[in-house]
């Protein structure tokens, strides 16, 4: 039977295993999605429209919060852990990671303010959707650079892991901003902007309706 010890010890190589034989499976995935929607997004029949802009954007994100994140964690598995040996690594790859993570999300977001303010049927919302204004959204950009900046700041090598150890303010800093800004107020949003899509094509489909009864009349 085996000891605690060595049952630990042999699910640890067992993990390091499964995680040698699928990151490279996840990656070549990850990066071709990414470059699939890059194609489809930069075509000349779409590539003008607001909306198109968002996403393309956001697969240029996606591509890279990917390669940032499990290119350097599949490439420590093989070689030294530079997360765990370099401070400026430490630092760079988690302030990196987390901003492309984070606008990646806020650019579908306005991807789906965009799609509202189209179907709106009043023209001071459908001012919104044009293709000049998503070049605006480097505000975004930098809105995000601003409020990540506490990484590079606060995060350290504390054993084998990147984080943040002893400034407890900027722990729960990074927790409310990571919960409402990361994934709470995103996803209310897009959430709302779908019910108010789906409203408003109801509505146009209503008077569209409604005017080839007239016709017929």
């Amino acid at each position: 039977m085996l000891s605690p010890s060595s049952l630990i010890d042999k699910l640890i190589f067992i993990q390091k295993i499964l995680a040698l034989s699928a990151y490279p499976i996840w990656l070549a995935f990850g990066i071709i999605e990414c470059l699939l929607n890059l194609i489809i997004f930069s075509r000349p029949q779409v590539r003008t429209t607001s909306c198109s802009i968002y996403f393309s954007t956001a697969s240029i994100d996606h591509l890279l919060a990917l390669l940032v994140s499990n290119g350097t964690t599949f490439y420590s598995m093989n070689n030294s852990d530079s997360l765990a040996q370099s401070i400026i690594f430490c630092k760079l790859r988690s302030y990196i990671f987390q901003i492309c993570l984070i606008i990646s999300r806020w650019f579908i977001v306005f991807a789906c303010i965009d799609r509202f303010a189209l179907t709106s049927s009043k023209f001071q919302f459908r001012k919104f959707s044009k293709p000049k204004l998503p070049y605006r959204a480097v505000i975004i950009i930098i809105f995000w650079f601003i409020i990540c900046s506490y990484r590079p700041i606060f995060y350290e090598i504390d054993g084998n892991l990147c984080v943040i150890v002893t400034n407890m303010a900027a722990a729960l800093y990074h927790s409310l901003y990571v919960i409402v800004g990361g994934g709470t107020l995103p996803a209310m949003i897009m959430i709302v902007c779908g019910c108010l899509i789906r409203r408003n094509l109801a509505h146009k489909q209503q008077i569209r309706v409604q005017f080839v009864l007239g016709d017929h009349h």
